[in-house]
């Protein structure tokens, strides 16, 4: 029984050591995972990358497919997130409509890509100063530490709440006060924020693209 006993207890100080290391880095943010040096096999240059460049990926989940099937753009993403580098790692902030974690998290980009199917990564970046596109990113990570939800209801009413797309506008809208998608794209009768407007002058410049990114627009109307 003592032994069983002991056991049991050296069981909950491990299960609580576990629980402990997770919380001092926050949501599923992995310091080992988020030095550069963990990017290896990837395609792209992660010393090029900037605080507050946007990253796209088509996730390798079924929602992720479903995501691309009903899409009215036709394009091959899924999701969205907004870079934040400090120092030497590598972070990307973005929201996914997780039941366990349903708001803003802060991620490794290496945990990013990890759930990213091949050939489907794409970089762009905001046309402005750097102090601008750190700006940007500095917005998200208020969005982070706020613990803003996910907006299950799909619309663009309550700044509180948001979805992927919605998060890097909404960003780029709160710290610049440009929008940059006039236009919304019809979905099951809501307006939402597509993927297409991040590919498309003069708001937006190319950085990496892979094969199956969007073809990058450089003579978009600004209106558009």
């Amino acid at each position: 029984m003592k032994r069983f006993s002991r056991a049991f207890i050296g069981g909950l100080v491990l299960l609580g050591a576990v629980v402990l290391s997770q919380l001092a880095f926050g949501d599923d943010e992995r310091a080992d995972d988020a030095h550069i040096s963990s990017l290896r096999d990837v395609k792209f240059d992660p010393e090029s990358l900037q605080h507050g460049d946007l990253v796209f990926r088509n996730g390798n989940s079924f929602m992720s497919d479903r995501i691309v099937a009903l899409s009215p753009e036709g394009v091959e993403l899924s999701h969205v997130g907004i870079l934040v580098r400090e120092r030497d790692r590598l972070y990307v902030v973005h929201i996914i409509g997780d039941h366990f974690a349903n708001y803003v998290r802060k991620e490794s980009l290496k945990s990013f890509l990890d759930n990213s199917m091949p050939d489907h990564f794409c970089v762009t970046r905001y046309n402005g100063n750097r102090d601008t596109r750190n700006a940007i990113a500095e917005t998200a990570l208020t969005y982070f530490k706020q613990k803003r939800g996910f907006d299950y209801d799909m619309t663009l009413e309550s700044p509180d709440e948001l979805f992927c797309t919605e998060l890097a506008w909404r960003a780029i809208l709160d710290t610049t006060g440009k929008d940059i998608s006039p236009a919304r794209v019809p979905w099951r009768g809501k307006l939402l924020i597509g993927f297409l407007p991040f590919f498309r002058t003069p708001h937006f410049e190319p950085v990496h693209m892979e094969k199956h990114c969007p073809t990058f627009n450089r003579s978009a109307n600004v209106n558009r």
